[in-house]
């Protein structure tokens, strides 16, 4: 196998052609569509759709500090706050996109 000159028609583009960082409409799949009750994306592949898991530390809130052996500001749930949980704000829409 060494040496041979590979096909160029071997080197279309497809979804295995794409970084996993890429999401582009190409790299993903293009629209997805409903065929003979699955999900198909644009290549014709059968989609299982997932929920999304979360780390336990992100359930704890941002602010106070939510970890069970601390006391201070346990009981002052009016400046309890989840903002950044699960991922940064600023980093939502990467993350909304990969679902």
């Amino acid at each position: 196998m060494l040496g041979r000159r590979r096909n160029p028609a071997c080197h279309r583009r497809t979804a295995a052609n794409f970084a996993a960082n890429d999401l582009s409409d190409a790299a993903l799949g293009g629209p997805i569509a409903l065929e003979d009750g699955l999900f198909v994306d644009g290549y014709g592949r059968a989609l299982s759709l997932h929920g999304l898991n979360i780390p336990g530390a992100s359930k704890l809130p941002t602010s106070p500090n939510g970890l069970s052996y601390l006391t201070e500001g346990f009981f002052e749930h009016w400046t309890v706050t989840f903002v950044g949980r699960p991922f940064p704000l600023e980093d939502a829409l990467l993350y909304f996109c990969r679902l």
